[in-house]
């Protein structure tokens, strides 16, 4: 008996030590996944405010085109104006009218974060679903807005600004075929780019919305993780 009972001792002793050594592990274990949430947060605000940064960027060169896309289509209405009346008096201002089509936007992005965390696979540390969808919302905007931009650019340098240089002289500004710039082959010029102008600025508008609503959700995470 004296032996049965050292060796219920000696076991429920060894069973002690067992269940120190476990539970000293799971606490190891535990502080250090605390210790590697704690860093991946970390990085996680890092990446919210480089994301929030370029979004900035980004709603400002919208927001200039759109201004400058309105200011095009004012003027080129004015041309239209000036075309349809056949008013030869306002010859001077509709030639003005005609340079004005030499130009175009090109929005690009801001480098984007987001694309390096898809590229480096460190969209991992990207808790938030809602910012993730909303970031792939704004890339397709993006894509439509770049195709529109191309469009734009190889129609002024393949075909308007070959008819513009045509019929005016720019330097000093002076019509040197009247005739052709009061036709309706000109007249359907300002109108085409005009609707690009407009299509062009209802997929900025889009954009600037989405990225409001990005700012306002990356602006609630920092906020949670600050406090």
């Amino acid at each position: 008996m004296l032996k049965e009972s050292q060796s219920l001792r000696y076991f429920l002793y060894a069973l002690g030590e067992i269940a120190l050594v476990v539970v000293g592990i799971l606490i190891a274990l535990e502080l250090d996944n605390w210790d590697k949430d704690k860093q991946n947060r970390k990085l996680e605000f890092q990446y919210y405010q480089s994301m929030k940064s370029e979004l900035l960027q980004d709603r400002n060169l919208l927001l200039a085109e759109i201004q400058d896309g309105s200011e095009f289509l004012q003027r080129y209405e004015e041309a239209r104006a000036i075309i349809i009346a056949n008013d030869r008096q306002k010859a001077a201002e509709l030639a003005a009218y005609a340079s004005d089509l030499k130009s175009f936007s090109d929005f690009r992005q801001s480098s984007s974060a987001y694309q390096t965390l898809i590229n480096s696979g460190e969209i991992k540390h990207i808790r938030n679903k809602t910012i993730i969808a909303g970031f792939q919302n704004l890339e397709r905007l993006y894509s439509y807005i770049e195709r529109l931009e191309d469009i734009h650019k190889q129609a002024v340098m393949d075909d308007i600004i070959i008819r513009v240089v045509e019929i005016i002289q720019f330097n000093p500004l002076s019509v040197e075929q009247p005739e052709a710039l009061y036709s309706y082959q000109f007249n359907n010029i300002f109108y085409l780019v005009a609707g690009l102008i407009v299509e062009k600025n209802d997929v900025y508008n889009s954009a600037v919305k989405g990225i409001d609503g990005l700012i306002e959700e990356l602006d609630r995470e920092l906020t949670t993780d600050s406090q």
